[in-house]
């Protein structure tokens, strides 16, 4: 419990001592960099402390031993029969094992890399919110960090969907089913975002009564069928 706490106030306490900047925009690619150095330090701070404690937690949580089994079940995988024949989790999670076994036979840097594919996209997210340190905190302490102890795939695949987020808001469908592919070969449930393009991007105002209960009501009918799955 103490860690948790030593984590909120990394985040807060230095937070006091510079102001933040103004919210930007998603969809200007020149954001980068408009923090101020204090800022940026502090946000490096918290993504390093953040990423020690997902990365190195030790069994604490219910789904580290099955990620284990997992992890050794992968070293015995050695054909492409072997992969595509292996349905205990997605295809792009059993190869992410494959790769980092290739270099470390450590299950903790497989942990380490996918802390790094949860937690980037998040830090990078945070140059959207007028108030980085916030976002970091309310990241927290409403549960979604530590969620990702126990629900990593479908963390990662959030993470990288939320890298894609940005497509859905400037309208490039193609960019959006690009990302949705690559995060639902984690998990296959952000594959939810390709209708969520169509209905973020719908102009209700000029749709038909009809029109609306068809596409809220094929898109609800679509989405409860993957809950339903997953």
């Amino acid at each position: 419990m103490t860690i948790y706490l030593v984590l909120a106030l990394v985040i807060i306490l230095p937070s006091l001592l510079y102001k933040p900047v103004q919210a930007r925009s998603m969809v200007d690619r020149n954001y980068f960099g408009k923090r101020s150095r204090l800022e940026t330090v502090h946000i490096f701070i918290c993504f390093c402390f953040m990423m020690y404690l997902m990365a190195f937690r030790g069994d604490m949580s219910t789904d580290f031993r099955s990620y284990q089994y997992i992890w050794l079940d992968v070293q015995n995988l050695n054909s492409i029969k072997d992969f595509l024949g292996y349905n205990t989790v997605e295809l792009g999670y059993v190869i992410l094992n494959k790769i980092v076994l290739l270099f470390s036979d450590n299950f903790y840097v497989l942990l380490f890399v996918c802390s790094l594919i949860i937690l980037i996209p998040i830090i990078s997210f945070t140059r959207y919110s007028p108030c980085a340190w916030l976002t970091l905190f309310l990241y927290i302490t409403f549960g979604t960090y530590y969620q990702s102890f126990n629900i990593m795939r479908q963390m990662m695949a959030a993470s990288i969907m939320l890298i894609g987020f940005k497509h859905i808001y400037s309208g490039n469908l193609k960019k959006t089913v690009f990302y949705s592919i690559v995060a639902a070969l984690f998990h296959g449930s952000v594959l939810l975002y390709i209708p969520c393009y169509f209905m973020f991007r719908a102009n209700t105002r000029k749709m038909k009564w009809w029109q609306m209960i068809l596409l809220y009501g094929f898109l609800s009918v679509f989405i409860l069928s993957f809950y339903t799955f997953y």
